[in-house]
């Protein structure tokens, strides 16, 4: 009989935030995008100016909200829910 292994993958949490300040260029999104990578967890970001939103895909096991609250006070940003 083979053998089987419980393999679980985790797609991973979003969190969907707005800005204060507002982004209005493409270098408010590329700030973002540079600095935010760095949270432990982190799998993707997603920025848009248009709709003043920030889509983050992380680890739930390995980051909170709340590391995200500092981490965009460090480069000059508030964070709300969306």
């Amino acid at each position: 009989m083979a053998n089987r292994r419980n393999i679980s993958f985790r797609m991973g949490d979003t969190l969907k935030i707005t800005t204060t300040p507002v982004m209005h260029c493409e270098g408010c999104e590329n700030k973002i995008k540079k600095n935010i990578r760095f949270v432990k967890g982190t799998k993707s970001i997603a920025t848009s100016v248009t709709e003043q939103t920030v889509t983050i895909v992380y680890d739930g096991r390995k980051t909170k909200y709340e590391d995200y609250v500092e981490a965009f006070k460090k480069i000059g940003y508030d964070i709300e829910k969306k």
